[in-house]
Parts: C-alpha cells; structure tokens; sequence
C-alpha cells in the first residue's frame, strides 16, 4: 500500500524552494569558495616568492659553470697566482 501523504511532510522539492534554506545554501557556498580563494592566493604567494629565491640563485651562480669549463680548458692557468715577496737573485743550483 502507498503510504498516506500530508500536507506538513516535506517533499524532496520543498527544501530547495524555501528562501531559508536556500540563503544557507548560499552562504556555505560563499564560505567554501573564500577558503579555496585564500588557499589560491597563498599558493600563488608561495610561488611567487620561491620563483625569486629560485632566480636570485640561478642569477648567483649563472657564470660558474663557464668559468669553470674555462678553467679547465685553460692550457697556462695554473691555480691562483701567487706573487713573490721579493725577487730572487742568487741560483739554486750551484753552476758546475
């Protein structure tokens, strides 16, 4: 037997008509798409700021590895220069 229907049940449809109800619909809706705005617009924060820190770095060391490969090409470098205190000017070796 169908059961028996009255007019102070709710209906599926009613919920969604009642101004009440939809108002608080709304409003968690507008809760949750703040939260994911604040969420974005940190992410996007965050990823500003490492993207700098990432380009300082690459702009710090953007020259060693030319240097580097200079270096190592390099047929008369032979390590940091060194100057002499003062000129030597007696032999090492005795002359024979």
């Amino acid at each position: 037997m169908a059961e028996p229907t009255t007019p102070d049940a709710p209906t599926a449809e009613a919920p969604a008509d009642d101004p009440q109800t939809r108002a608080e619909a709304s409003e968690t809706a507008a809760d949750e798409y703040l939260t994911l705005l604040k969420q974005t617009r940190a992410d996007f924060e965050n990823y500003q700021k490492r993207n700098a820190r990432e380009r300082e770095s690459e702009r710090k060391y953007a020259f060693f590895p030319l240097a580097l490969e200079l270096c190592r090409r390099s047929t008369t470098w032979s390590g940091p220069s060194r100057r002499p205190s003062r000129p030597e000017t007696t032999a090492r070796w005795p002359r024979a």
